[in-house]
């Protein structure tokens, strides 16, 4: 456009120039300087209003001409970069400004040359909330600040100022940094302690859904993070816990109370016991956000306590074993007395020539009763473990074969006997007559139980015996046994039929049918053999005996005994010391020994002996004594006796072994015993053993 046109805005149209152009005549001199006046007073005011405003600010402001020059700065400013004053700032020389700070980034690293905001800024890249550490030259204190620059140009485009503001955000940064210790802590913590852990956020007083969890917690469950992160805690547990969980998650909400309580979860095939505690947490307002969820595993805790009660129910069994065991075997060693004279006196008259039949045949009832008594007495002892043994090295499967046809005798022919042996040498050291007790009273309580028939099955094995499991009613160390198992296909027995499975006299059998001894004569010499027993059953299910005998040790070999023949009854010469405090039984034994040819000095006790002893100046050929007697026992009385007369034999008398005379051990060191009650021909049988036979002997 040319001078003399102009635009006319309405249309867009150029519109014609004036005819002539009209120049305004010049200000006069004084309304110049007014108007000059009047703009320094606006500049004035401006500058009064920003210094003002800066001043009034808590950020440091300052800025610099592009020489490096302060052209301003406010009291903030000189105070953080250690000026005493904005004035004296201003007056300082261009480069000095920062020279009074060490700058640093956010790991301490001193800034390169050239890299500071400001320098960035002068090359026209303004910064915004750089976070820079300084540390003042002046006092060495550090703070924090962020840093803004920037750029101002003039109307070329070149920077002409930069204005830099630092807001000091130490204390910020500091809470920042406390903060982020806190949630390395808490996070160090959270995923390190042995509990499970677990946040749950509140999304209404129902619903609830995790929002952290850690690592003890997602292992008890088998999970992963990614599984559980964000899903509803009903989706998670397990369904028969799942009711019990929530509902204590709704009362801690809705009662803003913390809740305890123990519970118990199947994952798998484990069961985990765990103390479970929840808190609640809530915002300002008093309402509850979250729900924190401490899991403690207890299960360890809980099967240590189970096996202690355990412990203590077998402790409790054991010594009322223990005491029905002791008065049963006194009961019996004084019962084993009456029956010697009983059946001894019974047997002699028997000889007797001319008796009336009616005589006879209530002698032989005697006789029978008195042998019915004998193997009461029998079960007593092996209850109470007073019972004499013979332990020699045994091949179990051995034992088995040559009961099998007893079994099946016993079981009857509608229960089916079934063994399965093991191939491996299953070498025990026991008294055979107690292994065969424990096979036979465990296979005719399994008969009873299946009266319609059924399979009994009898298996052998090497196993090696660790700790004890469920279903343990005798336990012993761990170590290497022979496994003899004997399994039926009846009742079974619940819970509280197996409390008390091996008590004495406890029986499910009607009254004629049963004395309840069976098993616990078994539990007794298992017992006393040094094994264990392990009993698995259910109603409807059948039930498994375990006995586990102590494995032979090495070297040690299964020896079979030497058959010995037959032999008359033969008396002899020779002369006998006999010591018994019981005087029935030694009544009968003198009259049984001297009827058969013996010279016999009778003794009620040790002491009575040793004064026969002193006063009998011929040979003593044999001492024959009982051994639990009073003042002076059997074992004490020979180690009186043998110095002084060392070509003396010795036979022990005894149906009782009691541990405290040492009884236990005689037939393993050699010396010979005659078990109570004894009849005359095995008496005089035995007699004769001991002194050796006569050349007149003849066997039959």
């Amino acid at each position: 456009m040319v001078l003399g046109e102009r635009m006319d805005h309405t249309n867009g149209r150029k519109a014609a120039a004036p005819s002539s152009l009209v120049v305004p005549p010049p200000p006069e001199p004084g309304e110049l300087r007014t108007q000059l006046e009047r703009t320094e007073q606006d500049l004035q005011r401006t500058r009064t209003v920003l210094a003002a405003l800066q001043d009034s600010v808590t950020d440091a402001v300052l800025i610099q001409d592009r020489a490096g020059n302060v052209v301003h700065a406010n009291d903030h400013a000189a105070r953080e970069l250690g000026f005493p004053s904005s004035r004296v700032l201003l007056r300082s020389p261009p480069g000095n400004v920062w020279r009074n700070l060490v700058v640093m980034d956010e790991l301490g690293h001193p800034l390169p040359e050239g890299s500071a905001p400001w320098e960035q800024a002068l090359r026209g890249a303004g910064t915004d909330g750089v976070l820079l550490r300084l540390r003042r030259r002046d006092t060495g204190a550090d703070s924090w600040a962020q840093v803004t620059t920037t750029p101002v140009l003039d109307r070329s485009g070149a920077v002409d100022l930069v204005v830099t503001t630092t807001q000091d955000v130490t204390e910020l940064h500091e809470a920042d940094e406390a903060v982020h210790l806190s949630q390395q802590r808490l996070s160090l913590i959270y995923n390190t302690v042995s509990d499970g852990v677990i946040l749950l956020g509140v999304e209404d007083p129902s619903t609830f859904r995790f929002l952290m969890v850690n690592a003890p917690f997602l292992r008890r469950f088998g999970l992963q993070e990614a599984e559980v992160m964000g899903k509803l805690l009903g989706e998670i547990l397990p369904e028969g816990e799942r009711d019990v969980w929530l509902n204590r998650c709704k009362e801690t909400v809705r009662q803003l109370k913390e809740m305890e309580w123990e519970s118990t979860l199947t994952v798998g095939t484990r069961t985990w016991h765990s103390e479970n505690h929840l808190t609640p947490i809530t915002n300002v307002d008093g309402a509850c956000t979250h729900v924190l969820m401490v899991s403690r595993d207890i299960t360890d805790r809980r099967q240590a306590e189970d096996a202690l009660k355990r412990s203590e129910e077998h402790l409790r069994h054991s010594q009322k074993m223990e005491a029905v065991g002791r008065l049963a075997g006194g009961i019996s060693h004084d019962f084993n007395n009456l029956l010697t004279a009983i059946n001894g006196n019974t047997e002699l008259l028997l000889e007797v020539e001319n008796l009336g039949e009616e005589v006879r045949a209530g002698l032989n009832e005697i006789r029978k009763a008195g042998e019915r008594a004998a193997s009461l007495t029998q079960q007593l002892l092996a209850f109470s473990r007073k019972q004499v043994l013979v332990p020699k090295v045994l091949d179990l499967n051995t034992v088995v074969v040559d009961m099998e046809r007893m079994l099946r005798r016993v079981i009857g022919e509608d229960v089916e006997l079934a063994t399965r042996l093991t191939q491996q040498s299953a070498r025990i050291k026991a008294d055979s007559g107690q292994v065969e007790q424990i096979i036979l009273n465990v296979a005719l309580n399994a008969r009873d139980v299946m009266p319609r028939g059924g399979q009994l099955t009898v298996e052998t094995d090497v196993v090696t015996l660790g700790a004890a499991a469920e279903g343990v009613y005798l336990s012993a160390p761990p170590g290497r046994y022979v496994l003899l198992a004997i399994r039926d296909t009846g009742w079974g027995m619940g819970d509280e039929i197996k409390a008390h499975l091996f008590e004495p006299f406890f029986t499910t059998k009607e009254k004629s049918k049963g004395t309840g001894l069976g098993l616990s004569i078994v539990y007794a010499l298992m017992k006393q053999s040094g094994g264990a027993i392990h009993v698995e059953s259910q109603p409807r299910q059948g039930s498994t005996f375990r006995m586990y005998f102590p494995l032979a040790e090495r070297g040690e070999s299964a020896r079979p005994q030497p058959m010995t023949p037959a032999r008359r009854a033969v008396g002899g010469m020779e002369t006998i010391l006999l010591v018994e405090d019981d005087e029935g039984v030694r009544r009968l034994a003198t009259r049984i020994l001297r009827a058969n040819g013996y010279t016999v000095m009778e003794a009620a006790s040790g002491g009575e002996a040793l004064q026969l002893h002193e006063r009998h100046r011929g040979n003593i050929e044999l001492l024959l004594t009982d051994v639990v007697m009073p003042a002076m026992s059997g074992r004490e009385l020979i180690e009186r006796l043998k110095p002084l007369r060392p070509g003396m034999k010795v036979l022990f008398m005894s149906g009782y072994a009691d541990d405290t005379v040492g009884l236990h051990g005689v037939a393993e060191s050699g010396a010979a015993l005659v078990g109570k009650p004894f009849t005359p021909r095995v008496l005089l049988d035995k007699v004769r053993e001991v002194l050796g036979e006569p050349p007149h002997l003849r066997l039959v």
